[in-house]
């Protein structure tokens, strides 16, 4: 794990971001009156600063993001997804800031419904999924199951939160966009002059709704 110092209570070590498995269906957006986790409404250059829609190979790096010459700050990142019935998904990300890189190992998924790792902090939890559902929002720290037939939210390793135990309608995580920086940055991470991000997945990637890897990056300028 890379410690690496700051003159300002920034925080530039990766492995101090928060961390979390979950169905990729229930990670994402809001966009065009409705929830959106994959589909042309998330994996795009306007939601996310950069993504990569390939098959992975388990336990290989992909290369989602790299940026020199620039400071800004790491809001998100995630991996692909395990296809259904895929136990235990264990998520590896390298981030390397400003040329020291540290590795975050997710802890083992407890569920196996097309479970995604993910490095960030939601800016909330909602419930519905339409605006005629009546959406109701919660603090992203809310203790909240993430559906009706799985156990309660879990933290198996102390660091990483699950709320992989099952599918359906159910609870979201809903992400900030670019200005999260400003408002929470002790749950991203800064860079003063490069970045890359790479993630593997335990197990080989490739459903077209979910094998995607992506990020998102507010940089100064």
């Amino acid at each position: 794990m890379a410690v690496i110092g700051s003159k300002d209570s920034l925080n530039r070590d990766p492995a101090k971001m928060p961390r979390f498995n979950a169905d990729f269906q229930s990670v994402g957006v809001w966009a065009n009156n409705a929830f959106r986790a994959y589909g042309t409404y998330y994996y795009n250059t306007n939601t996310l600063t950069a993504f990569t829609d390939t098959n992975s190979v388990a336990n290989t790096h992909r290369t989602i993001y790299s940026v020199s010459g620039k400071g800004g700050s790491l809001i998100y990142a995630f991996g692909g997804a395990a296809p259904n019935g895929t136990a235990n998904l264990v998520t590896t990300f390298i981030v390397t800031v400003d040329g020291v890189a540290t590795t975050v190992t997710l802890a083992p998924a407890a569920g196996s419904y097309y479970i995604r790792g993910y490095l960030g902090l939601p800016s909330a939890i909602i419930l519905g999924q339409t605006l005629a559902d009546g959406v109701v929002t919660h603090p992203p720290q809310s203790a909240i199951d993430a559906g009706t037939s799985s156990a309660p939210v879990g933290n198996p390793d102390n660091m990483t939160v699950d709320y992989s135990g099952s599918s359906g309608n159910y609870p979201k995580q809903l992400w900030p966009n670019v200005n999260a920086p400003l408002v929470n940055p002790a749950a991203c991470v800064r860079f003063e002059n490069s970045l890359t991000i790479t993630v593997a997945s335990s197990v080989a990637t490739t459903h077209a709704d979910s094998r995607q890897a992506g990020c998102l990056v507010r940089l100064d300028s």
